[in-house]
């Protein structure tokens, strides 16, 4: 895929959030949110890892760092097939199918989701050594090739659902080098608790690692009160300014969103089946919200930065 800018951005997200339609940006973005969303993706399960403590992140994180053996299993989606997460595999992939010939990184453009179980290490593991492979196959090829650029951080960004879209000026005094700001900091500044809650060390060894290395992380979700506003009174409460052309009318994808949900409803609280539907619906318009804010707010980090080589 050619561009005349790279772009690759690592979007953690969870299993629902990267399940993304396709739907036109408002016209003062001018690109479509969800085609640029649409790309091939690697699916990884993980294999048993230890609970996060602190020696364990900073060794993920430390520069001494050993290479990971295997992590578990790639999921080979074009071909229908399971192999070894193993260095060798996974770099055959990014390079052979994700980064393809290309020998200027300028040439290309693409995105990487890796989903997680928000409270499972493992996953944040998964997703370090997903992060850590892209950046060494940037470094490589940067090496060998004339581009004016030999710094993969320029090239990457790591989008997180865990991260609201205002939280951006935090998360970019995170990561900048002079400012020594600490994950401590953070979590306060970004009121982590409320906005997200879960254990803010699962995500520890990403966020040490871009801090380390300069790479741009960007805020995807938003605001909780954007969110309540659709919970309480639908999309039509949310002004054209803040989202325009959030679809709910995509049958197969409500299908899959129902499918998932119901699972986890009893109809029993709810008295009737009506009443369960008119729920689940209500509740799929929120995740619709959720999605398309999140997709829209990669379209505009990469139409913002387009002049910076993102």
């Amino acid at each position: 895929m050619r561009a005349s800018k790279f772009l690759l951005l690592i979007l953690i997200f969870s299993a629902k959030a990267a399940a993304l339609k396709s739907q036109q940006l408002s016209s003062h973005v001018g690109v479509n949110r969800r085609h640029m969303l649409q790309l091939h993706t690697t699916a990884v399960a993980t294999s048993f890892l230890s609970s996060p403590s602190l020696s364990v992140i900073a060794a993920e994180t430390s520069a001494s760092a050993k290479h990971w053996n295997n992590i578990g299993v790639l999921w080979e989606t074009i071909r229908n097939r399971a192999i070894p997460a193993t260095p060798a595999c996974f770099g055959k992939i990014l390079n052979s199918e994700i980064l393809g010939n290309f020998r200027n990184l300028s040439e290309t453009t693409g995105i990487i989701f890796v989903s997680e179980r928000h409270d499972d290490f493992e996953h944040h593991i998964v997703q370090l050594r997903v992060i850590q492979s892209v950046r060494k196959a940037f470094e490589e090829r940067l090496n060998k090739s004339s581009e004016r650029s030999n710094k993969s951080s320029e090239r990457l960004a790591i989008g997180m659902e865990c991260f609201q879209r205002k939280h951006q000026k935090y998360l970019d005094k995170f990561i900048s080098s002079s400012s020594g700001e600490s994950l401590r900091k953070l979590k306060i500044d970004t009121n982590w608790d409320n906005t997200w809650g879960y254990d803010i060390l699962h995500y520890a060894p990403i966020l040490l690692f871009a801090q380390k290395h300069n790479i741009k992380i960007l805020g995807l979700h938003p605001s909780n009160d954007l969110v309540e506003e659709v919970r309480e009174k639908g999309l039509s409460a949310i002004p054209r300014s803040v989202i325009d052309g959030v679809s709910t009318s995509e049958l197969a994808h409500y299908k899959r969103f129902r499918s998932t949900t119901l699972s986890e409803l009893d109809e029993t609280v709810f008295g009737c089946k009506e009443a369960m539907e008119a729920h689940l619906r209500k509740i799929y318009e929120v995740q619709c919200f959720r999605e398309e804010y999140m997709a829209e707010t990669v379209a505009r980090h990469q139409r913002e930065t387009k002049g910076c080589g993102w």
